[in-house]
């Protein structure tokens, strides 16, 4: 048995609060670049790459000199989820604490524990923690830096929808299945506690995977055993035998393969402009709210507002991306007339005329089990036909034939050919930044 590990901070249940170590202050750092890269990388991301994994989690740097700051800055959070001074939790701490940039944090306890199970399996460099008013903690902690990198997971045979959904943040509850993970037993031998990593082989799931730990029965065992707090969710991992190729979890990618077909439907996920809106009405009448069709200009400099722009959750259109919504997506869309009101911040500027909120149906096509908008990257090749880019998938069928719509998050798409449209009416305030394929019932 071989065990996946999340990267999420669980509450200190016998304390009732959980901690966090931040990267801490600017000047704490000897090297602004450090502090930056420091912050910049994470495993929430759809973004990380090889080049910007965290600093313990990237096979490149495992063994280079470690720039690390004089402290980082420990926080505690009651069981709201608000920050709390330090003192609350009487010095008592879990053994791991999940930090800044995707990194672990552990006591020196957790060290020893794991130092005598699997020895040299990671690498402790130790590090100062800062509490309230900046004052160093007297207990030793180690950043904790892997030295041992695989990729275990069958992830075509494995449902990993209740994992990822912790990412996402879909409602997922017609897929919240509790997951069934596989890996081979060649893939796991020799290996006792680590990372993931990202890499063109499983890119099934090459976004989260460097922020799985993994660990042996053996030091899992040990760490029970020892009662070690702080670690994230645990999920066992069965070990298949190399010529076993018939197990399949349910909910597992692989069996969507005969059941779905690529259909010649496409869409465009689109990034879209927000312009600053807001503020108080120059009249100061504090009766005048922001709705659906009035809206407060707040914008200093806006001097020219694009075809589409966005102020919160809802997207604006221009008389001119009107005409073209009504002519190709009229039956997908409702327009809402929208009258602004100057502000003080807005005054002098010109006022966006003849603009109308645009209102999509909200869909939920997407299929969890192999979409990246769910899970974080799972992609299949063969029968299926997904190209490399990982793409966004959806049910066709689920489309409703809609060509503009947007998901429960509040995200906007639309289809290829309305996107045609709107690029040969040379419209602005919108940007191609993915795309995404429609399937269809073999």
């Amino acid at each position: 048995m071989t065990w996946l590990i999340l990267p999420q901070q669980p509450s200190c249940e016998n304390l009732g609060y959980s901690f966090r170590v931040t990267a801490g202050l600017s000047e704490y750092w000897h090297n602004k670049d450090d502090a930056r890269i420091f912050r910049s990388v994470g495993l929430g991301s759809q973004l990380v790459t090889k080049r910007n994994l965290p600093r313990s989690r990237n096979p490149d740097t495992a063994f280079d000199p470690v720039n690390l700051p004089i402290a980082f800055k420990l926080m505690c959070y009651d069981a709201d989820g608000k920050n709390v001074p330090l003192e609350e939790a009487g010095g008592k701490f879990p053994d791991v604490i999940f930090g800044a940039g995707g990194n672990y944090f552990v006591s020196d306890r957790f060290r020893l524990i794991l130092d005598g199970v699997a020895p040299g399996a990671v690498h402790f460099e130790k590090v100062k923690l800062s509490g309230p008013k900046f004052a160093i903690l007297e207990q030793d902690w180690y950043l904790m830096m892997f030295r041992e990198f695989a990729d275990v997971l069958l992830e075509d045979r494995s449902n990993l929808i209740s994992i990822y959904r912790r990412w996402a943040g879909w409602d997922l509850a017609d897929h919240d299945q509790d997951p069934k993970l596989y890996a081979k037993r060649s893939s796991v031998s020799g290996y006792r506690f680590w990372s993931g990593i990202r890499n063109e082989r499983t890119a099934p799931c090459n976004v989260a995977s460097p922020g799985f730990t993994y660990c042996s029965d053996e030091v899992m065992e040990k760490l029970q055993a020892e009662n070690v707090t702080g670690l994230g969710p645990a999920y066992e991992v069965t070990l298949l035998d190399d010529g076993d190729t018939a197990t399949v979890a349910t909910g597992a990618p692989k069996l969507f393969e005969g059941v779905y077909e690529p259909s010649d439907t496409t869409f465009v996920i689109p990034w879209i402009r927000s312009a600053e809106t807001g503020g108080a009405p120059s009249n100061a009448d504090s009766s005048v709210r922001d709705t659906d069709a009035v809206i407060r200009l707040s914008a200093r400099t806006q001097k020219k507002y694009t075809d589409f722009f966005r102020d919160s959750s809802r997207l604006l259109a221009s008389p001119k991306a009107q005409d073209v919504l009504r002519r190709f997506a009229a039956n997908d869309v409702t327009f809402t007339p929208v009258t602004f009101v100057q502000t003080q911040f807005s005054e002098g500027f010109p006022q966006p005329e003849g603009y109308c909120v645009v209102t999509p149906k909200i869909l939920r096509p997407f299929i969890p089990e192999i979409s990246k908008k769910i899970s974080a990257g799972i992609r299949l090749t063969g029968q299926l036909g997904l190209d490399a880019f990982d793409p966004d998938v959806v049910d066709k069928a689920q489309l409703e034939n809609s060509l503009f719509w947007k998901d429960e998050q509040g995200s906007y798409y639309f289809s290829s050919n309305l996107w045609s449209e709107i690029e040969n009416a040379k419209l602005t305030g919108l940007e191609r930044v993915g795309e995404g394929v429609a399937l269809r019932k073999a």
